[in-house]
């Protein structure tokens, strides 16, 4: 059966994730996935030329894999888990690689190069606004509230002080910076992040693959249904956040209306990873590997001199995947290929044509790759 998921109440409803459900194929007149768009808006002001984000995770982004994006067309959010001058230095080091580079191609079209994003993140705490200040300063112009319940007291009052040094950098708001913010679950939250003031909204709790927030908590919405019922009522746009295991599943994840997906677990092992190549077995049969790690996990509150309390992350070694192109670059096709199959040359367009089928454990089985 196609289904329709209700979009404002979850209390009486099935919710579904990704592996819940397929998308039905359309008539389709695209001759090449090649010539399907997938320019999205990250925030109100800014664009980006393929909706992946790497995320602001201390084993995903620092300054190599941000730059990275940069250059495939997405972004990479500077992870927070620093001290202010050491997040302020990386931003700034990325800011200095791409700038040279934007004025070398005034010719070009693609939004990388036309209104380039510098992304970093942030708390929610009242000392984050100098955090903020700093990272501005630095080069960013686009900040994520990075905060696991992002509809909260902290974050009204955050994002009343960021609307207020807004206005006191910038008389020109298409000058200024934007605001990501989240985490949320719920059509509720969305409406109040938009009346606080968020640019975008992370939608998302719970679904990561080094998360434990709802095995230790019990909280969370399954994705696809969250998507869906957010997207009823957002006027901004929406970045999906967690449970993305494959290219189809960010495929489903912007045709339940997610203008963009955060990656981490799809990026962890890349080269442009933080963090050392470390060899596990024996000689001859030696494997390389990196650390990932949430960051509510043990892990990265030793690293980051935290304390160890409310502990809802793990951590893990996952295999070297080389670099970040590649890995980028499969999932693109993917998600290109995804445009195709119901007929849509822009991502907005997969949204509006985008149905679903709620899908068997049997389907899910025979979706995977099988031998007889």
């Amino acid at each position: 059966m196609t289904y329709t998921v209700p979009l404002t109440d979850f209390t009486d409803s099935k919710t579904l994730t990704f592996d819940d459900v397929q998308i039905i194929p359309k008539y389709s007149d695209i001759s090449s996935r090649k010539v399907c768009s997938t320019v999205t808006p990250l925030t109100k002001k800014r664009y980006i030329d393929i909706p992946l984000i790497a995320s602001p995770m201390k084993s995903i982004c620092e300054v190599d894999m941000a730059y990275t994006m940069w250059t495939l067309g997405g972004v990479g959010i500077v992870h927070r888990f620093n001290s202010v001058d050491e997040q302020a230095s990386i931003v700034n080091s990325l800011y200095r690689r791409i700038t040279p580079q934007v004025s070398d191609h005034d010719d070009r079209v693609e939004h990388r190069f036309t209104n380039p994003v510098i992304a970093a993140a942030i708390g929610a705490k009242q000392k984050d606004i100098f955090r903020a200040k700093a990272l501005l300063q630095a080069g960013a112009n686009v900040l994520l509230i990075d905060v696991a319940h992002g509809h909260h007291s902290s974050m009204k009052q955050i994002l009343a002080d960021l609307r207020a040094l807004k206005r006191s950098l910038a008389t020109d708001l298409d000058t200024s910076f934007e605001v990501i913010a989240g985490n949320i679950a719920t059509p509720e939250a969305a409406r109040d992040l938009e009346k606080w003031g968020a640019d975008a909204i992370r939608v998302g709790i719970g679904g990561g693959s080094v998360c434990e927030t709802r095995i230790r908590t019990g909280v969370g919405i399954p994705q696809i249904s969250c998507l869906q019922s957010i997207t009823d009522v957002a006027n901004t746009p929406i970045i999906s956040c967690g449970g993305i295991r494959y290219p189809g599943d960010i495929a489903k994840a912007l045709g339940a209306g997610a203008s963009s997906v955060i990656l981490g677990s799809m990026l962890s092992g890349a080269k442009e990873t933080p963090g050392d190549i470390k060899y596990f077995g024996k000689y001859g049969n030696r494997q390389r590997m990196k650390i990932y790690h949430g960051s509510a996990s043990d892990v990265q509150k030793t690293l980051s001199f935290a304390e160890l309390n409310n502990i809802e992350g793990t951590a893990t070694m996952v295999p070297y995947k080389g670099s970040t192109e590649e890995i980028v670059d499969e999932i693109m096709d993917g998600v290109r290929s995804a445009m195709s199959y119901v007929g849509s040359e822009s991502i907005h367009k997969f949204y509006i044509n985008t149905e679903f089928v709620q899908i068997t454990t049997n389907g899910l089985q025979e979706a995977m790759p099988h031998l007889l």
